[in-house]
């Protein structure tokens, strides 16, 4: 018999060992991804070679530039050049041409030039220029001619003249007039002519000093007040002096009264003629002179 087997000191007798318990799964696990093996760009160990100097950078330039095609380049250019001298010369030719063209015309023209302006200057352009600027004028400055109007019409009244017409306001110049019977004395002349004039500056620097008060005064911004005050003392500004056709009589009437050693006439002379020559014109000098007297003293009134 052989020998008996070792006992088994953990175990007790006639019990067999307990079959192993199963193992749960495990989740398989995700495989990494395969990383990419790239041969090497270059050998590890590369035999080493050794090149001969080439000739210097200064050498190589030079050997480029003298290889450029210079022959071929020089008679290119020649030509070039030699078109381009013909070309000049023949430009600078026509030149010399216009030039002499134009001097010939001008100095020929300059006489039918001047003569031509002086045509459109009789023509009466300028007087057509002149009415128009009346026309703006006295649209714009409406209440001013309608307010003198009935201002001159007072007066005449008044003073028992006889009124043969009235016009308060129309497209022409002037645009409003009282046709009356032809004054015998040199102040009812006066009155009717120049005490619509103060009325209407009067009634000007009452609208612009108070208009440019906020301005130069306050320091505030415009309203729509202030624009209406504006517009009313600039058309009173511009129909405050008379018309042409009330101061040539008027200046012939005071002329006629030096004769007869009359003082008014002797004070109102001048300035009867001085208007009149001005407003000969049409109605743009005087409405610019009036303008600018009531501009003056509404602001000399802040000083």
């Amino acid at each position: 018999m052989g020998e008996p087997a070792p006992l088994q000191p953990d175990l007790p007798f006639d019990l067999e060992p307990p079959a192993p318990a199963p193992r749960s799964p495990k989740p398989a696990e995700a495989a990494a991804p395969p990383v990419p093996t790239e041969p090497p760009s270059q050998p590890a160990w590369r035999p080493t070679v050794v090149e001969p100097p080439g000739p210097p950078l200064t050498q190589q330039i030079l050997d480029r530039v003298r290889g450029l095609p210079w022959a071929q380049s020089r008679a290119l250019a020649g030509r070039a050049l030699g078109g381009s001298r013909g070309i000049g010369a023949v430009a600078a030719r026509i030149l010399r041409a216009i030039g002499r063209v134009a001097g010939t015309l001008i100095v020929r023209s300059a006489p039918y030039a001047i003569a031509l302006a002086r045509n459109i200057a009789r023509a009466g352009l300028v007087k057509a220029a002149l009415r128009m600027a009346a026309l703006a004028i006295h649209i714009g400055g409406f209440p001013a001619v309608v307010t003198r109007t009935a201002i001159q019409l007072t007066v005449v009244h008044r003073a028992g003249l006889e009124v043969e017409s009235v016009t308060y306001f129309e497209t022409r110049d002037p645009a409003g007039y009282v046709i009356y019977q032809a004054p015998a004395e040199l102040r009812t002349g006066l009155a009717a002519a120049f005490v619509p004039t103060a009325v209407l500056a009067a009634l000007a620097i009452l609208c612009l000093a108070p208009a440019l008060t906020p301005r130069f005064i306050l320091h505030l911004h415009p309203n729509l007040l202030t624009w209406l005050e504006i517009w009313l003392g600039l058309g009173f500004a511009a129909h405050a002096l008379p018309s042409y056709d009330e101061a040539a009589p008027l200046a012939e009437q005071a002329r006629a009264g030096l004769g007869k050693a009359d003082p008014l006439a002797l004070l109102t002379v001048m300035p009867s003629y001085l208007v009149a020559w001005l407003t000969r014109f049409g109605a743009v000098p005087p409405a610019a002179l009036g303008i600018a007297g009531a501009l003056w003293a509404s602001r000399a009134i802040f000083h």
